[in-house]
């Protein structure tokens, strides 16, 4: 028996864990997901004798690096608490508490096909409309007024992290400076700040139905985040799905021929999202650039968080990930966003 499965037998009459079913021969399949930045084994727990996961267990792989599950927890229950009833698309939480020395998360399973490569493939359009939908209705419900902080924590407070923690290149530096020009105009602008999930893209969307959609891994979601960001990187892999693209090169070209120039196939989708949440199109190029940047950011807090950021083989991990290169191009041709 491993540790998450002997947490649920010990607490399964506080917890009402009946409701999930028995636990007499609960199973478990564990994985280890392989993205450099992952912190944390995944439980998947299954009733006796069914195929179907009704639970999800996270923990740490190090004990002292709960704090992303943690932050988890608290995304989970602020998203379902601005709907009556919850969402159903994402998972609740069970319990978050520490169990032999381990920050244990359990949460509900949200179960159904993986919005795959290939699933976008087959129908890119579906796919995006319902995740369109997905994401406004989030977005509505979730809507709040900006405080007076929230530039800085939302975007100077990460991109700072970038020189803090990499050594800068001449080029980076200026493209350090680029970025706080650009996202200027957001600071005196006027627009709701909307929970931002952080990651939206395989594997973490589900496909409940023909109609529905749901979404996991909420570790790196903001209850009060910026509005967009969630939907330029989800149609970012959009682009590298429908292009198959496997090397730095072939996912930037993807993403090059996504959003920029008059061929721009993302740039219709884009216009729909501004107009179903009344976003002013001059935010448009500010927020794409703090997209990219502040994802940038966030990957190398995370590989800080795990003390392994400032070796060089990091450092060259970062310079080659998408995301790096995406920040980059935007600033270099900014002037070829036509949907902006």
């Amino acid at each position: 028996m491993n540790t998450v499965v002997a947490f649920l037998h010990e607490n399964q009459a506080r917890l009402g864990l009946e409701r999930y079913g028995g636990l007499a021969g609960m199973q478990s399949l564990i994985l280890t997901p392989n993205f450099r930045a992952s912190r944390h084994l995944i439980f998947l727990l299954f009733p006796e004798g069914q195929r179907t996961p009704v639970l999800v267990a996270k923990v740490p792989r190090a004990a002292d690096a709960g704090s992303s599950l943690e932050q988890e927890a608290r995304n989970l229950q602020a998203v379902h608490a601005t709907t009556p009833g919850g969402m159903d698309s994402i998972p609740r939480l069970v319990a978050y508490e520490t169990y032999c020395g381990y920050p244990l998360l359990i949460e509900t399973a949200i179960v159904g096909p993986l919005m795959s490569p290939a699933a976008v493939r087959a129908n890119r359009d579906v796919n995006c409309d319902l995740l369109l939908e997905w994401l406004v209705t989030l977005e509505r419900s979730t809507a709040s007024t900006a405080d007076a902080g929230w530039f800085e924590r939302l975007i100077e407070h990460p991109i700072s992290q970038l020189a803090q923690l990499l050594s800068l290149d001449a080029g980076e530096q200026q493209a350090l400076e680029q970025t706080y020009q650009h996202t200027q105009a957001l600071r005196s602008a006027n627009f709701p700040l909307v929970c931002e999930h952080g990651d939206l893209s395989h594997p973490n969307i589900i496909l409940l139905s023909e109609t529905r959609v749901g979404v996991i891994d909420w570790e790196l979601a903001d209850p009060h985040g910026l509005p967009a960001c969630d939907w330029f990187f989800f149609l970012s892999y959009v682009a590298s799905a429908l292009a198959q693209a496997r090397t730095p090169d072939e996912h930037l070209k993807a993403f090059v021929s996504a959003f920029f120039g008059q061929t721009a196939w993302a740039g219709a989708l884009i216009r729909r999202y501004t107009q179903s949440m009344g976003l002013a199109d001059d935010l448009l190029k500010p927020l794409f650039v703090a997209c990219w940047a502040r994802y940038t950011a966030h990957l190398l807090l995370r590989l800080s968080e795990q003390q392994v950021a400032a070796d060089a083989d990091s450092a060259k991990w970062l310079r080659t990930n998408r995301y790096y290169h995406y920040w980059r191009y935007t600033l270099d041709h900014l002037d070829q966003l036509s949907w902006t």
